[in-house]
């Protein structure tokens, strides 16, 4: 789907799926498509009158292309992406050419991972992910399944993933350039209300003063 500036493309993800690689399916036959993968940040805005605005920012930039020649095809590859910033909630395509007007398929891949876990109490479990702001709790798995040899761990039961239930993301939460920027104004509203405080009080001294020395003048 379109993005948010002209020419952008946006591909829904999900931010728990570790991606490492990406790649795109063009459909054209001929076709050289150089690009940047990345997605949009929040921060606070240095318009007047916008509380944050929403940048472009690249995680990676390559040339894709599909070439045809005497019967035979040759595509490009799979490239990587930076270790630690395949975390996405959704991705951005921006086109380096301006003229640019094909819609590629995006894939992403990563290195599927087994999760072991000793659940207490009444079943279902529910395992929450998707904070970037979280503790990490992982454990060793001698200190999860200790005693377990490689055989007895891949005969445990296999846990049956259900319906996924999106809770309050950090979509709908107040987003960290919000905050920030609500923190600065309060600051700016307490400064002047501080230095508007002393004015009143500096006034008041003047004032009193002004008064007493009538008061002495006229006795």
């Amino acid at each position: 789907m379109a993005g948010r500036q002209a020419g952008d493309l946006v591909y829904p993800a999900g931010i728990a799926l570790p991606v490492e690689q990406f790649s795109l399916g063009l459909q054209e036959a001929n076709i050289v498509y150089p690009m940047a993968l990345g997605a949009y940040v929040e921060r606070p805005s240095r318009q007047a009158g916008k509380t944050t605005e929403w940048v472009f920012q690249p995680r990676s930039q390559a040339t894709f292309y599909r070439i045809t020649q005497d019967g035979q095809t040759r595509c490009s590859g799979a490239v990587g992406i930076g270790l630690g910033l395949g975390h996405q909630q959704e991705w951005v395509i921006r086109p380096l050419n301006a003229a640019a007007t094909a819609q590629p398929e995006l894939g992403l891949s990563w290195q599927p991972a087994t999760l072991i876990f000793l659940a207490g109490g009444t079943p279902p479990y529910t395992l929450s992910f998707g904070r970037s702001d979280a503790t990490p709790v992982n454990r060793t798995l001698d200190q999860v399944a200790p005693g377990f040899t490689p055989v007895e761990l891949r005969q445990l039961e296999q846990a049956q993933v259900g319906e996924l239930q999106v809770g309050r993301s950090d979509a709908a939460a107040a987003s960290a350039a919000s905050q920030a920027a609500a923190a600065a104004r309060q600051r700016t509203y307490i400064l002047w209300g501080v230095l508007l405080l002393g004015v009143a009080i500096l006034g008041g001294m003047v004032w009193r003063l002004v008064r007493q020395m009538n008061a002495g003048k006229k006795a």
